[in-house]
């Protein structure tokens, strides 16, 4: 499929959620493993991603680095902008790399209601978009894409997760970076041309 063009990447792989997620989907594994290294190996091959849900600590950092170094056709894209990393973290992996790219989904205020928490918004709320996420969003306005994450049984609230992004996030950036981040990114990094 990757050689007929009707796939393009693998993907989302989890390497570690251990704090993230429902309990039974649960891990915690290193993402520079002899299986991610497969997936990233066949990707590179004919340009594709590997899309990775991880949390950010020095070992992935050395991970991602390490398998998008070795493998620099391939597309790494982190889920969630990794859940629990600052958009300092961010930026330093998309200067290092030029081929680590996130995508914003389950960061406004939807999700962890859905999931019966009471954490604040991530990184864009009612009240717009957190100041360090605006300007990590229009530095690399090339890097970064949303989603949606209508995952664990939330598919009812679909259209409210798309509301959520259109109100609180693409509205407060300029034409040419919502256009960017809301699909021009993914058209390219997906290759949906």
């Amino acid at each position: 499929q990757l050689a007929r063009g009707t796939a393009g990447g693998f993907g989302e792989l989890h390497t570690d959620n251990h704090t993230s997620g429902p309990q039974r989907m649960r891990r915690h594994i290193r993402s520079d493993n002899p299986v991610m290294r497969q997936f990233f190996s066949l990707a590179n091959k004919y340009g594709g991603f590997v899309q990775i849900h991880s949390q950010q600590d020095e070992k992935f950092n050395e991970d991602i680095l390490r398998l998008t170094a070795e493998f620099p056709k391939t597309k790494a894209i982190l889920s969630h902008c990794l859940p629990i990393a600052k958009p300092d973290d961010l930026a330093r992996l998309f200067v290092a790399r030029e081929n680590i790219f996130c995508e914003l989904s389950a960061q406004g205020e939807i999700h962890p209601k859905l999931s019966g928490q009471t954490r604040p918004a991530r990184v864009f709320s009612d009240n717009g978009i957190r100041a360090d996420w605006q300007v990590l969003i229009e530095r690399f306005p090339d890097r970064i894409m949303i989603g949606t994450d209508a995952c664990c049984g939330w598919f009812d609230a679909y259209s409210d997760m798309v509301a959520e992004i259109r109100r609180n996030l693409l509205s407060h950036l300029a034409p040419e970076v919502m256009e960017k981040i809301a699909y021009k990114n993914a058209v390219r990094v997906f290759r949906l041309q």
